[in-house]
This record gives C-alpha cells, sequence and structure tokens, in this order.
C-alpha cells in the first residue's frame, strides 16, 4: 500500500500530520480538522484545528494524510495484511523530512534524471559529490544542458546534504567530524533517492 500523502483537502476533512518541518509542538501523528486554505505569494497555507490546541498552518512542502487512510494502514498493520516495515517507513520518511532539504533535493534529483548521466537507482553518490568531482567523473562522457544544470546545482545539494547529516549527527549526541560526517552521508543518500522514487 502507498501511502496517500497530501491529497486534496476540503473543509471539515481530518488529517494526520506525517511531518512539519520547523514546528516543534506538532510532531508524527498529531491529528486535526483542516478549515481553509489560503493562497498567495508562491504557495498555499493550509489552516488546521489541531486537536492538541492551536491552529498552525501546513505549508505545501509538510506532509500530512487524511486520517481515514492513516487509521486504515494502522487497521491493516493490526491485522498483520500490512508489512511492519510499511508503517516504519512512514516516520522513516518524516525523520528525512525533517533534516534534510527535500524540496532543493527534488529539484536537483529531478534535473540528474532529465540529463541520463546515470541510472537513477545509482544516483545516491551524486547528491554529495559536489560539482568539481562531478565534473572530473564525466570528462570524457557526453553530457548534455540538463547536466550543465546538474554541475550548476551540485555544490549546493552537497552543502544541503552535510547540513543535514550534521543535524543527525547533533541529535544523536556525536562529535561532527570527517569521518562521522561521511559515514552519515553514504548511509542517508541511498535514502533519499528511495523516498524520490516513492512520493516522486
Amino acid at each position: 500500500m502507498k501511502p496517500k500523502l497530501n491529497p486534496k483537502l476540503k473543509e471539515g476533512d481530518r488529517i494526520v500530520l506525517i511531518n512539519m518541518t520547523d514546528e516543534p509542538t506538532l510532531s508524527f501523528g498529531d491529528k486535526g480538522t483542516f478549515i481553509g486554505i489560503h493562497r498567495g505569494g508562491g504557495f498555499n497555507q493550509y489552516k488546521v484545528k489541531w486537536d492538541k490546541g492551536g491552529s498552525l498552518y501546513m505549508l505545501d512542502d509538510d506532509k500530512w494524510m487524511k486520517e481515514e487512510d492513516f487509521n486504515e494502514m494502522m487497521e491493516k498493520k493490526k491485522n498483520r495484511n500490512i508489512q511492519e516495515s510499511q508503517i516504519s517507513d512512514l516516520s522513516d520518511d518524516s525523520f528525512l523530512l525533517k533534516h534534510f532539504n527535500m524540496l532543493f533535493l527534488k529539484r536537483y534529483l529531478n534535473k540528474l534524471r532529465e540529463s541520463s548521466v546515470v541510472n537513477m537507482f545509482a544516483a545516491a553518490p551524486y547528491l554529495y559529490m559536489g560539482k568539481e568531482r562531478l565534473a572530473h567523473e564525466h570528462k570524457y562522457s557526453d553530457t548534455n544542458e540538463e547536466f550543465d544544470e546538474v554541475l550548476d546545482m551540485a555544490d549546493q545539494a552537497q552543502r544541503e546534504m552535510v547540513n543535514g547529516v550534521i543535524g543527525i549527527l547533533e541529535e544523536e549526541g556525536k562529535e561532527v567530524s570527517v569521518e562521522n560526517i561521511n559515514s552519515k552521508l553514504k548511509r542517508y543518500s541511498p535514502k533519499i533517492i528511495k523516498f524520490y522514487a516513492k512520493y516522486y
């Protein structure tokens, strides 16, 4: 069963939060009632009356499910018609959204896919290689305009990945060392590719 993330909402719909960036008062599993939408400035704001109190807005890059879909998924888990891993995967996805700039990484991976220089199943290292190394890797390859755009974005992708894993190391209380950063980059970049394949 593929999670139905960010479905269209109508007033009165019950929702369950999967992830909201930069909002410590709300977390995975919090429930609320959708009140309405405000469009403007190039993005949408979704007003929700939260069961735990308050009416904080969700934005387009936040993640939610309809309560009925979430409950159905949980019920199937109880009945063992759904693998345990699918529930933990949703929690893992929330963790990635918390620590990594998935909006930028999505744009970067879209451009990488369009460039056709690598099979996306092997694209994980491209998230943290940076422009200079990428250019060296493809020095003798036939490239295209899309790959030039990938190169232009590669250093920012590297920064986003490093910032993300530093945040994880700090949250875990581990030393922010080059060795630990490299270890986390190799661990989390395949998870981001998996997330990208699942939702985008």
